[in-house]
């Protein structure tokens, strides 16, 4: 739809021109009550403007010529209506008028005639929001659930072409609308391979080993793809097969050049490019496609088993055949897009933080840490909430299943993914954190994340740690999540904790998902000592050993030594081996909140007070804060009075919930 809908970030013009141009372009003008034309069946619209017209809008813009009209034009029919965004939102369809179809389509063949892809990067020259109205159009023109017409029940829509023999012709976006140029560059292999034997000096008919070089046909279009786009704005960032096809193509060169020891080759550098520039180039593909949230979604969810349903396709993937040829140039071979391995490769590809090079991984990872009421009922998460639940979960499979690949990473030794990149790593944590108590069953939809569906068992939860944890600035961020979600199961046992006659107490299910995740934290980190310990990285294994994971707030995970003094290494020389052989095997990790008495007390308690809200009254009135939450002094003997108020009250609860949580360490199928 337009620019006309109310508040819309480009409205250029008077609102009777944007009505005129709409009349023109044959899009939906914008009604009194919010709703369109179109919705009402009170408006009838033309086609659109005539090849021709849309040939003279496009150059007389490329060159900084166009007339108030024109920008208008292009303004309108590079836009949607908020409806039409809240319905792609929802997974439904925009429709859009014809007119609109066409001048988008007539605009982006023009300037491929005009000169390929040069003619769009150099579109609108220095005009920042022409070049905005360029990204948005090819943004809206690749989106395949953006269509022309209003398909009737039973009436087979197709894409580009007319719909049985109706008249009527309905259209869709996606890549087979785009002109040749991008099409090419998208869906294309973006790696061959050459290998060449060399002659060795000297001995006729002899050859050395073969050398390899990869080459990246495509990646100098796709850079130009993603410069094109970056002038774009969010609201056409909608599930577009371009950003689809740029997460798709990114993995495929990921996997394909994780490695610095081998020789890159592209059309612009075919004496070799530097693994750096081809990280540079990933990063803003990703900087682009990452801020599209469906197209992310599918990305994470396409190829697994049991995920939940995509809102669109994903593009083939490329990889290496199986059976390579010891010289000559190889193709790589299409098949099925599997996120199993592209997030691998992009996970755990190296993205140069020091040069700034993994912001796009991480713009790729960063909004499921969001919600968004508006597209849900009221009191619950909406869609897109939901969405974001779904990837973050996916996203946590994706990590421990794949937890020996992202632990060593080859080729690059003992290195973990997270100790090369800890930047997209936290990232990561950050995601997944919020939806821990969801992956390990537990239900969050009352404060509004959802989506995230349940773990097999306690070996994911405790992979996803290790994975994790192998770093300490992304173990702080998922073990403090970890630590808030024990809290907060620990106040609902305590909100829905039922007292027997005879004084015991009965805890809900919420001791079985507490244990899940302690378990997962206090076995996670321990293991990712011991591959720490093995991979020689003595710093950072002891740096567990002698203080656990640390965060803002205190200790989140403690450790504790059995009987055996943290001696340090007297003679320095073995780099800290002797103090972690020492250590490593007398030392359990707790996690604070799940200690008998104390934290655990004072969560349950807290919980407690809300379905017996008369226990504010009396001798347990002094402890409360100005946030209405108990918290324990920190004086010894107030201190000791307080702690035998809370273990009158729940303390039966606190020796139920410690049976739930040895309960859930025992059952490992969940």
């Amino acid at each position: 739809m337009t620019a006309a809908s109310g508040g819309h970030r480009r409205m250029l013009t008077a609102g009777s021109l944007v009505v005129s141009l709409c009349a023109v372009l044959g899009c939906a003008v914008p009604s009194g009550d919010g709703r369109t034309g179109e919705e009402q069946g009170d408006l009838t619209v033309s086609a659109g403007p005539g090849v021709a017209q849309v040939v003279v809008d496009a150059r007389a813009l490329a060159d900084g010529t166009a007339t108030r009209e024109q920008r208008a034009r292009l303004s309108a029919a590079t836009s949607l209506s908020d409806a039409q965004r809240a319905a792609l939102d929802r997974g439904g369809e925009a429709v859009i008028s014809t007119g609109q179809m066409d001048y988008l389509s007539g605009l982006a063949r023009t300037l491929d005639r005009d000169g390929g892809l040069a003619a769009f990067l150099g579109f609108g020259g220095r005009d920042a929001e022409v070049k905005a109205h360029l990204a948005d159009g090819m943004q809206i023109l690749s989106t395949p659930r953006v269509r022309t017409g209003s398909a009737e029940p039973g009436e087979q829509v197709s894409s580009g072409g007319t719909s049985g023999h109706d008249p009527v012709q309905h259209r869709r976006g996606g890549l087979d609308a785009l002109p040749p140029s991008w099409a090419a560059a998208l869906t294309d292999s973006p790696v061959v391979l050459r290998r060449e034997a060399a002659a060795m000096p000297g001995f006729v008919g002899l050859t050395k080993s073969a050398t390899r070089t990869t080459g990246l046909p495509t990646i100098d279009d796709l850079g130009v793809i993603s410069e094109v786009l970056g002038h774009g704005t969010d609201e056409a960032r909608r599930g577009s097969d371009i950003d689809r096809a740029l997460i798709a193509r990114a993995a495929d060169i990921a996997a394909a050049t994780n490695d610095p020891a081998l020789r890159y080759s592209t059309p612009a550098a075919r004496s070799g490019i530097e693994p750096t520039a081809i990280g540079e180039t990933l990063d803003s593909m990703l900087a682009v496609a990452g801020r599209d949230e469906i197209a992310v979604h599918d990305a994470m969810m396409t190829g697994r088993d049991g995920r939940p349903e995509v809102i669109g396709g994903m593009p083939e993937g490329f990889s290496a055949p199986v059976d390579m040829p010891p010289l000559g140039h190889v193709e790589f071979t299409a098949g099925a897009y599997d996120a199993n391995v592209s997030m691998t490769a992009l996970l755990s590809f190296d993205w140069d933080e020091g040069a700034g090079h993994d912001s796009g991984m991480r713009s790729l990872l960063g909004w499921r840490g969001e919600t968004d009421a508006a597209t849900g009922d009221a009191g619950g998460p909406g869609r897109v909430a939901t969405r974001a639940g779904e990837t973050a979960g996916e996203l946590a499979r994706i990590i421990a299943d794949n937890r020996r690949a992202l632990v060593d990473v080859e080729p690059y030794g003992n290195d973990s993914a997270a100790q090369l990149n800890p930047g997209v790593w936290v990232a990561a944590a950050a995601v997944v954190g919020p939806h821990l108590i969801s992956l390990a069953g537990g239900d969050t939809s009352a404060i509004g994340i959802d989506g995230a569906r349940r773990l097999d068992g306690q070996h994911q939860m405790t992979d996803l740690f290790v994975v994790l944890d192998m770093h300490p600035a992304p173990a702080t961020t998922i073990n403090t999540h970890g630590a808030d979600a024990v809290k907060h199961l620990q106040q609902k046992i305590g909100e829905e904790a039922e007292f027997l006659p005879n004084g015991d107490a009965r805890a809900t299910l919420e001791s079985h998902q507490m244990g899940r995740i302690t378990l997962g934290m206090q076995s996670g980190l321990g293991l990712a000592v011991t591959e720490l310990g093995r991979d020689g990285k003595w710093d950072e294994a002891l740096g567990y050993l002698r203080e656990g994971v640390l965060a803002e707030g205190g200790t989140v995970l403690r450790p504790e030594v059995d009987n055996v003094p943290a001696t340090r290494d007297r003679a320095g020389d073995d780099g800290g081996r002797e103090e972690f052989e020492a250590l490593e095997n007398s030392v359990d990790f707790r996690v604070e909140a799940t200690k008998r008495g104390d934290a655990m007390l004072v969560n349950l308690l807290n919980g407690y007070v809300k379905q017996r809200p008369e226990l504010r009254f009396g001798e347990l009135a002094p402890y409360f804060a100005a946030d209405g939450m108990l918290t324990a002094p920190d004086a010894p003997d107030a201190r000791d009075a307080f702690y035998e108020i809370a273990d009158r009250a729940v303390g039966r609860l606190d020796e139920e919930v410690i049976k739930g949580v040895e309960t859930a360490g025992a059952n490992r199928e969940w």
